[in-house]
């Protein structure tokens, strides 16, 4: 079965596997710096049972290689983790940030876990806050920063070339849903997130993941998350790009569907930031892949649904 496939082997942050995603988004990761505020949002959805963390961190790379500034919130890996990832990328974390090239907005401790346990988020009496009004008060700072470092690199013109724009990488946007008191403040923040930078002289690009959870034994569901079993929904309408990764049996592990919501060319002419040219490229794209371990990834360029009848 596998000899009948044509596969190409790319460890996660090879130069091969930046090239497939690059094909499927149609250009390189950056914004059109011509066009003050086109940036775009790519959403990408996964699951309990397959992770799309490989898709962040490459993302994450062809961000800072194409000359972005970068805003991370580090939810569901630590930052310990990123400086691991970034240095197999032949990046180191403390250059990015004295350099500036990367602003890290840490959430409060325990907000990598997307159920609450027991009792439920409250106001710091120090910071006159919830605790997601805080973290949403520090990434506009953050965002702020980085758009206003941008500008001036734009206005030196040296720079210029290299000051495309501002990325926000939220690595799990859905495991933030437990530091909200309620559904009004959940809504709000979601809100905010898709707006973050607006009026700002500079695009921004929002790079989302969100996935399904179910919850594991001993725990108790956030008590308003039924009315907002919506907000992924409304994010992928939202949404430029969506990549939603799926598990899959047989000799692959999973896939990527990749969906385009601007329907029509998905140039940067349409406020798509993370894709640039004037090809017209389809709606939808599907591409397979296996684990190789640490978080790689093996592309399947070209099989059939017999493979997988066989295997």
């Amino acid at each position: 079965v596998f000899a009948c496939m044509q596969t190409k082997p790319v460890m996660q942050h090879g130069e091969e596997e930046q090239h497939v995603l690059l094909s499927a988004l149609g250009g390189s990761w950056a914004s059109d710096s011509k066009k003050p505020g086109s940036g775009g949002i790519l959403l990408v959805r996964d699951s309990l049972q397959l992770s799309a963390q490989f898709l962040v961190q490459t993302l994450l790379k062809l961000a800072l290689q194409s000359g972005q500034r970068v805003v991370l919130v580090p939810v569901q890996q630590s930052l310990q983790a990123y400086k691991f990832v970034l240095r197999k990328m032949g990046m180191q974390l403390h250059t990015l940030l004295d350099e500036g090239k990367l602003a890290v907005v840490q959430p409060p401790h325990g907000a990598s876990c997307p159920l609450v346990a027991a009792g439920r988020p409250h106001a710091d009496p120090l910071l006159s806050s919830t605790p997601l009004q805080d973290l949403t008060k520090r990434i506009h700072q953050a965002v702020t920063h980085q758009c206003t470092t941008v500008a001036h690199a734009r206005v030196g013109g040296a720079m210029a070339e290299q000051a495309q724009g501002v990325v926000i990488v939220v690595d799990s946007l859905s495991d933030l849903m437990s530091l909200a008191t309620s559904d009004t403040e959940w809504n709000t923040f979601t809100r905010y997130i898709l707006a973050a930078g607006a009026g700002q002289a500079v695009p921004i690009t929002r790079l989302l993941r969100v996935h399904g959870a179910s919850a594991p034994e001993g725990t108790v569901a956030l008590p308003w998350a039924a009315s907002v079993d919506s907000w992924t929904t409304a994010l992928e309408h939202a949404a430029e790009v969506v990549l939603s990764v799926q598990p899959l049996q047989g000799p692959v592990d999973g896939q990527v569907l990749l969906s385009r919501r601007c329907g029509q060319a998905c140039g940067a002419s349409q406020g798509v930031g993370l894709i640039t040219g004037a090809e017209i490229l389809p709606l939808h794209q599907v591409l397979h892949f296996r684990g190789t371990g640490d978080l790689g990834v093996r592309w399947i360029q070209s099989f059939t649904a017999q493979h997988l009848l066989w295997h």
